[in-house]
């Protein structure tokens, strides 16, 4: 049977549906040009807002957050979500992302990483029942 798709029209069309579906599975829904300004809003947003002001908590979380995920410097990272921590050692949402951070830095000793992680996970459980 023929088709009017040569091999490699046919090949890229499933590739398409492929990553689209991917995509939507990993994400949720299809990212659109306005979530990547918003992304981009954030990003830039962050980064000014803590060279304004880098004593107010929500400006050092978001740029810990920034820090470890996009720019992938988990140095300073870790020194930024330890001031966080020092400002507001019981607030659900730091606890999480610094948990977050100390599991996917891996940083030794393994075990006792691991305890400190899953003790933020279950005080931020604790104070946020939601």
């Amino acid at each position: 049977q023929s088709s009017w798709l040569s091999e490699e029209e046919a090949a890229r069309l499933v590739q398409r549906r492929y990553r689209s579906k991917h995509e939507s599975d990993l994400i949720g829904k299809k990212i659109t040009f306005a979530d990547v300004v918003k992304a981009m809003q954030f990003i830039n947003g962050a980064r000014m807002k803590y060279e304004q002001d880098p004593t107010k908590l929500s400006n050092i979380v978001n740029y810990a957050i920034l820090s470890h995920c996009l720019d992938l410097n988990f140095d300073a990272a870790r020194s930024i979500y330890e001031r966080a921590v020092k400002l507001s050692p019981n607030h659900p949402l730091i606890s999480r992302v610094y948990a977050i951070f100390l599991l996917a830095s891996r940083q030794a000793p393994h075990t006792t990483t691991f305890q400190t992680a899953c003790q933020l996970l279950h005080d931020a459980d604790v104070a946020d029942r939601n």
